[in-house]
């Protein structure tokens, strides 16, 4: 996955921790990864499905 095809977050929050100090944590729901026909998914036939997931950074 590439951060820069992501756009926008769909949350953003900020927080102080304890012992890190600020953390900032970003969302994208609905982000899927592009599958190839590689390893796993060497002998799927026809298309690839899409699995959908959220990336929390």
């Amino acid at each position: 996955m590439t951060p820069a095809t992501w756009g926008e977050p769909d949350v953003t929050a900020r927080t102080e921790t304890r012992l890190y100090g600020p953390a900032l944590i970003r969302a994208w729901d609905r982000l899927h990864p592009r599958l190839t026909h590689r390893i796993a998914w060497a002998d799927h036939a026809g298309n690839l499905p899409i699995i959908e997931g959220t990336v929390i950074l």
